[in-house]
């Protein structure tokens, strides 16, 4: 059976900063440029890297930050719930 991943928020843009993501415990995050790029829980210090073009999923606190400060090009997240 495949995943099953509900939207629950518009996408934000995290290359402009720091955003809790709509107090998302479970975010898409998307990479749309051309090289990896560093995501970070900021409050963490969590940090992952997500491939050119993938989605991931990251688990984090509601009032927890993600960014993706610096990146080269837009990384976008999404508040989901999502079930495997």
């Amino acid at each position: 059976m495949p995943s099953i991943v509900k939207p629950l928020s518009v996408p934000v843009n995290i290359t402009s900063g720091a955003n809790t993501i709509f107090d998302a415990t479970i975010a898409s995050v998307t990479n749309t440029g051309t090289v990896p790029e560093s995501i970070i829980v900021v409050e963490t210090a969590g940090e992952v890297f997500v491939s050119p073009g993938a989605t991931i999923y990251v688990e984090k606190e509601s009032s927890h930050s993600l960014t993706a400060a610096g990146a080269a090009a837009a990384v976008w997240a999404t508040k989901i719930a999502y079930r495997a």
